[in-house]
């Protein structure tokens, strides 16, 4: 079973959600037997992926879930909507950057968040692999 974790953290769309309602979800979560944590550094521009990471170390769970995140370097919000590089170095760091907020050295499942037009999709995913 999967829990999605948009919620965990993202105060900028559920301002409601504080942390510790965010860690009380997560750690009802954690209880419920759930196998997958999907998360985004969008959602609360990394918060949700702190959050999970610091409830994971603290439980001592990491090596019986499937993590799952996914890339928006350096997002820019304007009148085009939402700009993402997906740039190969950006890639990169987005990744090192999920591993510290998610207070693991793996991800099981890294995804793009948004395709861009200045980024092939063949190279950001070959960069990714």
């Amino acid at each position: 079973m999967g829990f999605d974790a948009g919620v965990v953290g993202n105060a900028m769309m559920y301002p409601k959600m504080d942390d510790r309602k965010s860690e009380e979800l997560m750690y009802s979560a954690l209880s419920h037997n759930i196998e997958m944590i999907d998360t985004a550094y969008l959602y609360g521009m990394g918060r949700s992926e702190e959050l999970i990471g610091e409830v994971i170390h603290k439980q001592g769970v990491r090596d019986h879930l499937i993590l799952s995140t996914k890339a928006s370097p350096n997002p820019q919000f304007g009148e085009a909507g939402l700009e993402i590089d997906n740039s190969p170095s950006a890639l990169r760091e987005a990744v090192d950057d999920s591993l510290k907020r998610l207070k693991t050295d793996y991800i099981d499942i890294f995804y793009l968040h948004f395709p861009n037009s200045s980024t092939p999709l063949l190279e950001a995913a070959f960069t990714l692999a």
